[in-house]
C-alpha cells in the first residue's frame, strides 16, 4: 500500500491510499484545520485589500467574490447546488444560501446584504430558519458576519452569538471565528452548533459585556450623541427655565470620561479647566510632566516629536507629527491627542505655534464663520491629503468624494442610522427634511452629487459621527483610509 499527500483540489483533510484495486480511501489527518486556518488567512487579507477598494459594491459581488471563497476554504463544494444551495425555497421566502450537510439538509442559512446594511434581514432570515428547522443563521455584508441562534429565547438581538468584524480583528482572528462556525465538518457533525450553544449560554458574555460598558460610554460621550446631549439640556431647562448653551452640555460631557474599568464614570471635571502657563516660542525644553512609557504607541508619539523637532531645529507641528505616526500605523486620534500633551510638556500654545507656521511658510488655513466651530487641519482620504478650514469643509469633502463613481452611496448613507436624528435627516434631498419645522434653518445646509444635500447646523462631534458613518458604508476604515481631527484644540 501507497500512502500519498492528500490532493489540494480534494480538500485538506487526509490522505489518499492506494491499493492494487486502486480504490481511493480518504481518511481525516490530525492538523487539517491549521491547514484551514492558513488558507483562510490569506483568503481574508485579499478579501480586506479589495474591500478598502470598494470591489464589492452589491449583494450579488459579496456573494460571489467573498461568501463563496471563503465557504471553499471552509470545506464546502460550492459547486454542487444540493450542498450550497442558492436561493433556497423555505415557504415563506428565500434565502441566498442553505448550508446543507449531509446534501439536501440545510444546517445553516446565509443571508447576503448590501454593504452597510447586514443587519436588516436578521427578522426575516431568523423566522425562515425557525419556521423550516434550520438551527443556525449567518448574516454578512462582506465585512461583518453575524451569527444566530434562531430558536434561543429573547429578542434578535439576544439571539446573536458572536459579531465578526474583519476590519476590527486580525486576519487569524477572523479565520478563526469562521472556521468554529461555518466549517463544513463542524456543521455537519453539530459541534459548531453545541459550541454556539455553550457560547450563548456562557455566563462569562455578561463580564465580557460589562467590562466593555466604560469605553462604550467614553465614545457616546467623545462623540457628543444628539440624543444625550438634547436629554441633559431639556432637565436642565426644566429645572432653571433656562435652556443651556450647547457648547457648555458637551464641555460637561467631555469630563465624564471613564479612566479605569468599571461601570461608574469618574467625577465630572470643571467646565474651564485652568490652561497651562504659556512659554515664549524657542526650543524645545523638557519640563517635569508625565511621559508615556517607553515602547508604547503613546509613547513613540512624543518620541517622533522630539525626533522631528530636533531634526528641523524648532518644535515639530501637528500635521508633521500626525503625518509620521501614519506611517508607523499609529491610530491618528492616539497621535494626536499625545500631541497635544507632549506640546502642552514643553511650554507651546496656540500663538506659539501659530508663530512658527509663519516663520516657516505654513500658514494655516483662512478661518471664517463662527470661531467655536473651527479647526483648521489636514486630512486624509485613501492616501491623498486635503486641507480644511473648518468641520463643516472637512464633512462636505469627504461625502461628496466617497460619492464620486458610486451612484448608491449617499442613498445608502441617508438610510444608515448615523444620518437621521430623532425628528430629522443630515442627508436628504428636500431641505425640509433636514430641518422639518425650522424655516429659519433651511439655509443651512451643503450642496452633494446627485441632488442630494447635507445639513451644515450640526455641532462637530455629529459631523464627525457622520464622517465615520460614511466610511463605514463606503466599506472602509476611519483612522486609516479617512483620517480627520478637528474636535481637539491646536495643542
Amino acid at each position: 500500500m501507497l500512502i500519498l499527500p492528500f490532493p489540494r483540489w480534494l480538500g485538506s483533510r487526509g490522505t489518499v491510499q492506494l491499493t492494487s484495486r486502486l480504490a481511493i480511501v480518504v481518511v481525516r489527518i490530525p492538523g487539517a484545520g491549521k491547514n484551514t486556518i492558513m488558507h483562510l488567512k490569506l483568503t481574508i487579507a485579499d478579501i480586506g485589500r479589495k474591500l478598502r477598494d470598494g470591489r464589492f459594491p452589491n449583494e450579488q459581488s459579496i456573494s460571489q467574490g467573498i461568501v463563496l471563497r471563503i465557504l471553499s476554504d471552509l470545506g464546502w463544494d460550492v459547486y454542487d447546488t444540493n450542498v450550497v444551495w442558492p436561493e433556497f425555497s423555505t415557504g415563506e421566502g428565500r434565502v441566498d444560501f442553505a448550508l446543507c450537510s449531509p446534501p439536501g439538509n440545510p444546517k445553516c442559512f446565509v443571508e447576503v446584504k448590501q454593504p452597510g446594511k447586514a443587519e436588516d434581514g436578521v427578522k426575516q432570515a431568523l423566522e425562515y430558519a425557525f419556521h423550516t428547522g434550520a438551527q443556525f443563521v449567518t448574516l454578512t455584508d462582506g465585512q461583518t458576519w453575524s451569527f444566530y441562534l434562531p430558536a434561543e429565547q429573547g429578542s434578535y438581538e439576544d439571539r446573536r452569538v458572536f459579531k465578526l468584524d474583519l476590519f476590527e480583528r486580525t486576519d487569524q482572528e477572523s479565520a478563526e471565528v469562521l472556521q468554529r462556525y461555518l466549517e463544513r465538518d463542524r456543521l455537519g457533525s453539530g459541534e459548531a452548533l453545541e459550541t454556539a450553544r455553550k457560547e450563548y449560554r456562557n455566563k462569562h458574555r455578561r463580564s465580557a459585556a460589562r467590562q466593555e460598558i466604560p469605553a462604550a460610554w467614553n465614545e457616546i460621550v467623545d462623540r457628543g450623541d444628539e440624543q444625550l446631549v438634547e436629554l441633559l439640556t431639556n432637565a436642565v431647562e426644566s429645572k432653571v427655565g433656562i435652556r443651556p448653551v450647547e457648547d457648555d452640555v458637551l464641555k460637561f460631557l467631555a469630563g465624564l470620561a471613564v479612566s479605569e474599568p468599571g461601570i461608574s464614570p469618574t467625577t465630572p471635571q470643571p467646565l474651564d479647566p485652568p490652561k497651562p502657563p504659556q512659554r515664549p516660542v524657542g526650543p524645545v525644553r523638557p519640563v517635569p510632566s508625565p511621559r508615556p512609557a517607553a515602547g508604547t504607541r503613546t509613547g513613540r508619539v512624543w518620541d517622533i516629536a522630539d525626533e522631528i523637532s530636533a531634526k528641523v531645529q524648532r518644535p515639530a507641528l501637528r500635521e508633521e507629527v500626525l503625518n509620521a505616526a501614519k506611517i508607523e500605523g499609529i491610530n491618528p486620534n492616539t497621535a494626536s491627542t499625545q500631541y497635544g500633551r507632549w506640546a502642552r510638556s514643553v511650554g507651546l500654545n496656540r500663538e506659539d505655534l501659530a508663530k512658527i507656521r509663519k516663520a516657516t511658510g505654513k500658514v494655516t488655513p483662512p478661518q471664517s464663520g463662527r470661531p467655536e466651530s473651527l479647526r483648521t487641519g489636514i486630512g486624509v482620504l485613501r492616501d491623498k491629503q486635503f486641507s480644511y478650514a473648518n468641520a463643516t469643509e472637512a464633512m462636505v469633502f469627504v461625502l461628496s468624494e466617497l460619492a464620486k463613481g458610486d451612484s448608491t452611496f449617499l442613498q445608502r448613507c441617508s438610510q444608515h442610522p448615523a444620518f437621521q436624528g430623532r425628528k430629522r435627516h443630515y442627508i436628504a434631498k428636500r431641505a425640509a427634511e433636514l430641518y422639518p419645522g425650522r424655516p429659519d434653518l433651511m439655509g443651512s445646509q451643503a450642496a452633494l452629487p446627485g441632488g442630494w444635500i447635507v445639513g451644515t447646523n450640526l455641532n462637530n462631534q455629529l459631523k464627525m459621527r457622520i464622517i465615520k458613518a460614511a466610511a463605514e458604508v463606503a466599506g472602509i476604515k476611519f483612522g486609516r483610509d479617512v483620517i480627520v481631527d478637528f474636535l481637539r484644540p491646536e495643542c
